[in-house]
């Protein structure tokens, strides 16, 4: 008897302590909560919910990358030719529409924009100015390509080097386009005493030696 008695006042003290602890768990688990809550508000808060006038452009340029890069051309030329109206973008907008233009097969529009992209440029870059050349010669427009391979020529810490032999060989193919075969073999020629093995002016060289005969 005396034992049950100590085990009745054991459990009802037992019972109390686990009463006791219920609710400074829950509390616990509500602060908790609270916290998270208050914690994830303050970082919705700080996110950006919408872009400046620069950076929609911005935007707008990096989605008619993506529209190329999926072919969506038309898409892509819509676009362009909106972003090319914005001065603060055009610069950036006028490379992308050229290169539609050309995905497009439609060089004379494609001229037209390289050469907008180069007067845009402050300081147009060698690439940018060989994209101007090889729409130039698509659309029969010599002069314009020959200028910039003889640029080329003309940069001395060049002399010798790769782009030196590609102004060579570019020019070699401009005047055998132009049926000007004494000079295009004439640059040919050169192109191929600075680099005997390059295979683009052998080949401008042995056309021009078909045509010739």
């Amino acid at each position: 008897m005396k034992n049950l008695l100590i085990l009745l006042i054991t459990a009802v003290l037992l019972g109390g302590c686990f009463a006791n602890r219920q609710p400074i768990t829950n509390i616990a688990a509500i602060q908790a909560g609270l916290a998270e809550k208050e914690a994830l508000n303050k970082h919705k808060t700080s996110l950006k919910t919408s872009l400046d006038p620069a950076e929609q452009l911005s935007f707008r340029l990096d989605y008619a990358r993506l529209l190329i890069k999926d072919k969506r051309l038309p898409e892509a030329e819509r676009l362009l030719n909106a972003l090319r109206k914005h001065e603060k973008i055009a610069a950036q907008a006028y490379p992308l529409l050229a290169e539609v233009y050309e995905l497009e097969d439609k060089w004379p529009r494609a001229l037209i924009a390289w050469q907008e992209s180069v007067r845009l440029s402050s300081n147009p870059s060698r690439k940018l100015t060989a994209r101007l050349a090889k729409a130039a010669l698509r659309c029969k427009k010599y002069e314009t390509a020959d200028k910039i391979y003889k640029q080329w020529l003309t940069i001395k810490e060049n002399k010798g080097g790769r782009l030196h032999i590609t102004a060579l060989n570019n020019l070699g193919f401009s005047y055998l386009l132009q049926k000007n075969y004494p000079l295009a073999k004439q640059y040919l020629d050169q192109a191929l005493v600075l680099d005997p093995l390059n295979k683009k002016a052998a080949a401008n060289l042995n056309l021009i030696l078909k045509l010739h005969h």
